[in-house]
């Protein structure tokens, strides 16, 4: 089984519009006033490129693609990765977030794909979000192996456990993949 990949660039490369600001800024005002208050979920487009995004995301968001997300820091790719779980049919389902870089090449492996010599990481992250989504923040920072493993585990739908020949199957799990652009 073969997966496509889908991808947004630099998801900052957007200018709010005057309508969408005085919509924000009133939003503010009645949570200000304990009127109202919007959902963690809503996410509001008035600008033509963030209607675009928003497109794509509601295109890709219940089709169990890996999506790839870059831009610059700060531009909202967790943002992005948030709205493509938010309106999935995974909704409900587990949402975890892992950095690539702030851990060493073997704690990173176990926490990815799990560990059946360790009992505390014995099942990773890969098969704690099954039917759900795993955000993996600068994958850029992924040791070669590492990055095979998990293109492996990304087309098969499958990956075996560190010290173990069992397959772990994957059938609805959701990849977000982030890279930062210097």
């Amino acid at each position: 089984m073969s997966r496509e990949f889908a991808s947004i660039h630099n998801p900052s490369d957007v200018a709010i519009s005057k309508e969408t600001t005085d919509y924000l800024n009133y939003i503010r005002e009645k949570k200000n006033a304990k009127d109202a208050e919007p959902k963690r979920t809503e996410f509001i487009f008035a600008d033509e490129r963030m209607l675009r995004i928003k497109e794509v995301i509601h295109q890709i968001a219940d089709n169990n693609v890996p999506v790839l997300i870059t831009g610059e820091s700060g531009v909202g790719k967790n943002i992005i990765t948030r709205m493509i779980h938010a309106v999935s049919n995974r909704k409900n389902e587990p949402y975890f977030n892992l950095s690539c870089s702030s851990m060493s090449k073997n704690i990173l492996n176990e926490e990815i794909f799990g560990n059946s010599f360790n009992p505390s990481k014995e099942r990773g992250k890969l098969e704690l979000a099954a039917n759900g989504t795993l955000v993996l923040h600068e994958i850029n920072e992924l040791d070669l192996n590492t990055q095979s493993l998990l293109l492996n585990a990304m087309q098969n739908g499958s990956y075996e456990k560190i010290g173990s020949n069992q397959k772990v199957n994957l059938p609805h799990l959701s990849f977000c993949l982030l890279v930062p652009l210097c």
